[in-house]
């Protein structure tokens, strides 16, 4: 086969993005690769990327090349580069490259030098007929933006039998180093699943499972939370965020948010049994207690997708909310859902019978993360960079009450089962803090990993699960002395965590 570039307008000379599409991306003349022009991909704490759709068929591999390089000398934010296959009626079907290029890679375009990557990608499926690739800068506090010159999406020789670039194994369409090798300057690190991970089964067949999803390589891994040996890692959509677990149905339910679906998973034998398309770019998602219903936040195209878990299918239309929706909880009795949404500052309120906003509350700041108290009576909304407080809201009357002073960066938040104590994670101390609800005073901060972003506790309260983002592990606290006992290796990227108990 002909080698032929699939990409248009990859040196970006058009002097704009089109027919790429953009978020939080256009195009700059300062820096370029080659030409006078490239794509700039913002900088900062909030997701960036650009992405095209072009032609693709059953069968055929591609090579992907791009260079890289920084508007600034502040460390960058890492880069995942992906390329993803779908239908003719736009159904993903499966991923052929995810790579991850840490920031540290990235030089200062003012140097004249770039990073080139080079990667191939696993033939694409059948059913393809297109690939869609995404080069997504990460969120990170006060990181450059992101400059890309010369992307082309080659057609590789022998598309049906090509391998895999030279120091890189294909893992289930995963491109990633091999174990022990040393990616050469110049060339992409490609990060996958952490070298001497064991998986076993749990010795203890009756102590809960915990389900956490890798980002970064579109895995779930499954462990045990007596043993804390590893049962599986299950094979997901691209860039797994959210998770949800309804124990009367054996269902998990994964939010992937690179290519807009949820990814439905039998826990009787960890196979994903559906994949649900969603909303675009699902952060977070929400089972309601009763198991009818999850609840997507579609943080891009600012809707909340519901799903119907007896058909595990949409119930259209998706419900309009404010700008950038992110966390999202259900009521203790189901009737209500109540979501945050991040750009707006505000805190939707949804009747679950009717599917409409019911009410909007105001003035929470970036408000992202959102937790409930056991009884239903209270939520505590954890704000975007900028606020070091939570914001408590009284559901009856959906007014604000007051504020807890936490600190700046507030990741995640669990309440404890009887509703006395909240946990916050704080990304940027790479501590948990403890709060008394009672009096608002912050009782201890506990050290963990790096980059803790989510919690889920046992049913008893006795023990927190902490994932650190960016130290590949799991940090459990024991509630009763509020110590790390354990620290649990989990995987590249682990971020939300369930555990089903």
């Amino acid at each position: 086969m002909a080698s032929s570039n699939r990409i248009i307008n990859g040196g970006y000379e058009a002097a704009s993005l089109l027919p790429w599409y953009g978020v939080n991306a256009g195009v700059s003349n300062k820096y370029s690769r080659t030409g006078t022009y490239a794509a700039r991909i913002e900088g900062g704490t909030w997701n960036a990327y650009i992405q095209q759709f072009t032609a693709a068929f059953p069968g055929e591999t591609f090579e992907l090349r791009l260079s890289l390089a920084i508007a600034g000398s502040a460390p960058s934010a890492p880069v995942v580069i992906s390329v993803l296959f779908y239908t003719v009626a736009g159904v993903f079907l499966e991923s052929g490259l995810i790579a991850y290029v840490p920031g540290d890679r990235l030089p200062p375009a003012a140097s004249g030098v770039w990073y080139d990557f080079r990667e191939l990608t696993s033939a694409a499926p059948a059913a393809t007929a297109s690939a869609l690739v995404i080069v997504n800068k990460l969120p990170q506090i006060g990181s450059p933006d992101i400059l890309a010159d010369d992307v082309e999406l080659q057609g590789a020789h022998g598309a049906a039998g090509a391998s895999p670039a030279e120091g890189a194994q294909s893992t289930g369409g995963l491109q990633q180093t091999a174990t022990g090798m040393q990616a050469a300057p110049g060339t992409a690190e490609v990060q996958g699943k952490s070298a001497g991970l064991q998986h076993s089964h749990p010795s203890d067949g009756n102590a809960p499972l915990a389900y956490v999803t890798n980002s970064y390589v579109n895995l779930v891994t499954v462990f045990n939370t007596s043993t804390s040996a590893i049962a599986k890692t299950i094979p997901v959509g691209s860039a797994p965020s959210g998770i949800a677990i309804i124990p009367k149905l054996n269902r998990i339910y994964v939010a992937n948010f690179l290519d807009n679906t949820v990814s439905v998973i039998d826990t009787a034998t960890y196979k994903t049994i559906r994949t649900i398309q969603v909303g675009w770019e699902p952060a977070y998602l929400a089972a309601a207690p009763n198991g009818s219903r999850v609840y997507v936040s579609n943080s891009s195209d600012d809707t909340i997708s519901v799903i119907d878990t007896a058909a595990n299918a949409t119930i259209d239309p998706p419900i309009p909310v404010a700008s950038s929706p992110q966390g999202i909880i259900v009521s203790p009795d189901s009737s209500r859902i109540y979501v945050a949404s991040s750009v707006a500052g505000t805190v939707t309120v949804i009747d679950a019978a009717t599917n409409l906003v019911v009410a909007t509350v105001a003035d929470v700041g970036g408000a992202k993360k959102i937790a409930m108290a056991p009884n239903g009576t209270r939520l505590y909304v954890a704000s975007d960079e900028g606020c070091d407080f939570v914001t408590v809201i009284e559901t009856s009357g959906h007014t604000i009450t007051g504020t807890i002073p936490i600190g700046v960066g507030v990741e995640a938040l669990l309440l404890s089962p009887d509703g006395a104590l909240c946990y916050a994670a704080i990304a940027s101390e790479n501590a948990v803090t403890v709060v008394d609800i009672a009096t608002n005073a912050i009782l201890q901060k506990i050290g963990v990993g790096l980059s803790p972003v989510e919690m889920a506790g046992l049913p008893d309260g006795s023990r927190i699960y902490v994932t650190n983002f960016s130290s590949d592990s799991a940090s459990v606290i024991n509630t009763s002395t509020n110590t790390v006992t354990a620290t649990i290796p989990i995987g590249t990227s682990p971020s939300a965590i369930a555990i089903d108990a």
